[in-house]
């Protein structure tokens, strides 16, 4: 795992900001429009819900931020 030097890191402010918080999170809410997936998953006799965590999972790991993670000492 390669480390991040904090002081150079780009998302600096935003660490600094939620690592104040004894419970930092935040919540987004949107809409997507999921009708080709669901419709795709019916003809094939797959389950709606897992293919939509399959799908959510690679978006979120094909995002660089969402692959950091802190290591407290």
């Amino acid at each position: 795992m390669k480390k991040i030097d904090i002081d150079l890191w780009g998302r600096k402010e935003l660490f600094d900001f939620f690592s104040k918080m004894s419970q930092p999170f935040y919540s987004v809410t949107f809409t997507v429009d999921v009708t080709k997936i669901y419709n795709y998953v019916k003809r094939k006799g797959l389950s709606f819900y897992y293919a939509l965590v399959y799908l959510c999972t690679e978006a979120v790991n094909d995002t660089e931020a969402f692959r950091c993670k802190c290591q407290w000492n």
